[in-house]
């Protein structure tokens, strides 16, 4: 049985990454997600990779209770919120994607 995913299909309504200078990998990445049901959340993830490229990744999720579509403004409630491996996951790939990066 497959866990749910929350951010399954969600809308990406801003996002950015850094990259390392010494090898152009993400190094960093976050974004605000707007799921189907009109939920936003704040995900952010960090990247780290040894000398052999194999990496590991840092997901943190927040809940926004504010989003201006024009300034890119947002407020995080406090705290962080729980996520399974199937978003955990699913994410991880979301914020590697190329396209859309807003870089």
């Amino acid at each position: 049985m497959r866990a749910m995913n929350r951010f399954e299909g969600c809308k990406v309504l801003w996002g950015k990454r850094w990259r390392g200078k010494e090898t152009g990998l993400i190094r960093y990445a976050e974004a605000v997600l707007q799921t189907k049901e009109g939920k936003l959340y704040f995900v952010s993830a960090e990247f780290s990779f040894d000398c052999w490229g194999d990496g590991d990744v840092s997901i943190t999720v927040h809940e926004v209770e504010e989003f201006n579509k024009d300034t890119k403004q947002f407020k995080k409630k406090s705290g962080f919120i729980s996520i399974n491996l199937t978003e955990y996951e699913y994410l991880n790939k979301l914020l590697l994607k190329e396209r859309g990066s807003g870089e």
